[in-house]
């Protein structure tokens, strides 16, 4: 209904006030744009608006155009319809997002597979999320209610501010809700689990007594050496001088080396005989790798993690870690009395500042072989078991 001028108004409200008083009854009527009059039996007359219906003063006293401003602004705003969204869903943007990202991921690397872990389980409860729908308060909620550590969640948010961005780049999304920001926060990195080395073998050899053969001579080799879990794993034969009694890991081995440099570890006795018995049984393999798997579905010949990993944690009171011997032969030699600088270098690391990195080419081969013999010795006469001692008196 168009709205009325003043002078009609006028005109009009004498006859609704006689209509009112004849029909003994309040009425009201509409003058435009929400705008209602209501007229009382009485004759007095007053401004409502329509929606919602309000009072906004006695005729005499409000202007005309001042009712029809207040009107107005007490109308309900128009909530504009969203849009259909064209945009796919989280997952299946997935789908096309990882083939591009395989491209960019180290090759015989397990990212791709990390990813798509982190996608299918902790990324689930907003896979069928429209990707322009997605908040980072429902990201937030969603997430908070798995049952995942903050550390999955924290790694998938990463790769889901990836998928989002790239998709932005695209012009897929016009923004990127999560842009930089990551509701769960990175874990710290806790120490590794170590008991005193006087209780290895109540915590870890007689526990893993009577493992297979293979995990016998790997717990053994990393105990004796303080190898890190992947040096010891993906050990090669070819990286083995029994003459000079030293195993030198080069610096492009992948995996096996995390230092970028070549070092180079003195052998103990033990260590020596170990390796030598086990290297009469495994040459039929005619594989380079110390620890060669013989399941054909493995393409890189070595044995998996998981074969080594499980017994100890089926086993053992899970007290005891392999990186647990490293700091078992750092606090025994620091016990007997060797420099930081012997213990440091027999766990491949480098304490050295540049100034004597620069001149100081020696590489203390001999006294470090002194002190990791005799962390040997006290490792095989005082804490090994007998089935553990058999892999060093074999002939």
């Amino acid at each position: 209904m168009p709205k009325i001028t003043k002078l009609e108004l006028d005109k009009k409200l004498k006859e609704w006030i006689t209509e009112s008083e004849t029909k003994n009854k309040t009425i009201q009527k509409g003058i435009g744009s929400g705008l209602l009059v209501v007229i009382q039996k009485t004759g007095k007359a007053d401004y409502f608006s329509r929606t919602p219906f309000t009072k906004l003063g006695a005729v005499n006293k409000v202007t005309l155009a001042n009712a029809y401003k207040k009107a107005e602004s007490l109308k309900p705003k128009k909530v504009e319809r969203k849009k259909r969204s064209t945009a796919p869903t989280l997952k299946e943007y997935f789908a096309e997002w990882i083939e591009e990202k395989k491209k960019t991921l180290k090759k015989g690397g397990k990212s791709e597979c990390n990813i798509t872990s982190l996608f299918n389980l902790t990324l689930s409860p907003i896979h069928n999320v429209k990707l322009d729908d997605l908040t980072l308060a429902m990201v937030n909620d969603r997430l908070t209610a798995l049952g995942q550590t903050d550390g999955n969640k924290h790694n998938a948010v990463m790769y889901l501010n990836q998928m989002l961005n790239n998709a932005m780049l695209k012009g897929i999304i016009t923004s990127n809700p999560l842009q930089g920001l990551n509701p769960f926060k990175k874990p710290k990195k806790i120490h590794y689990k170590s008991v005193p080395y006087s209780e290895l073998k109540a915590k870890f050899f007689e526990p893993l007594s009577n493992v297979p053969l293979v995990n016998k001579v790997f717990y053994l080799l990393i105990a004796l050496v303080g190898f890190r879990f992947n040096e010891c794993r993906l050990l090669r034969w070819s990286w083995i001088d029994f003459d000079k009694g030293i195993i030198t890991i080069p610096a492009a081995a992948e995996g096996a080396n995390k230092t970028q440099t070549d070092y180079k570890k003195p052998m103990a006795k033990q260590t020596m005989q170990l390796l030598r018995y086990w290297q009469t049984i495994t040459a039929v393999l005619h594989s380079d790798y110390v620890f060669t798997s013989t399941d054909i579905r493995l393409k890189s010949g070595v044995i998996c993690e998981g074969c080594f990993r499980e017994p100890l944690k089926a086993l053992t009171t899970r007290e005891h870690d392999f990186h647990g011997f490293r700091q078992n032969i750092k606090t025994f030699l620091g016990d007997r009395g060797y420099s930081a600088y012997i213990s440091e270098t027999a766990l491949s690391h480098d304490i050295r500042n540049n100034l004597e990195k620069t001149y100081d080419r020696g590489e203390r081969i001999e006294p470090v072989r002194k002190a990791v013999q005799e962390w040997a010795d006290y490792l095989t006469t005082e804490q090994i078991t007998p089935e553990y001692k058999e892999l060093i008196q074999a002939e």
